[in-house]
């Protein structure tokens, strides 16, 4: 239980100072939330590819 509510309480740290940041700093957080954004666009795709490397090894080499 402690951790769930760490978890929350750091979500909303990280949601309030990104608030600060943006109204103090709003390029710097635009910047920054683009990297984060971009990241998270790229991140997922790398499992798939290797997941149809093995395929395609396993296929090459007659086990499916």
């Amino acid at each position: 239980m402690n951790r769930i509510v760490r978890q929350i309480c750091d979500w909303w740290k990280g949601r309030s100072d990104a608030r600060k940041l943006a109204r103090a700093l709003p390029a710097v957080a635009e910047r920054k939330q683009k990297i984060a954004t971009l990241r998270r666009q790229h991140k997922p795709t790398k499992p798939i590819i290797a997941e149809n490397y093995q395929d395609i090894h396993a296929a090459l080499r007659g086990e499916k």
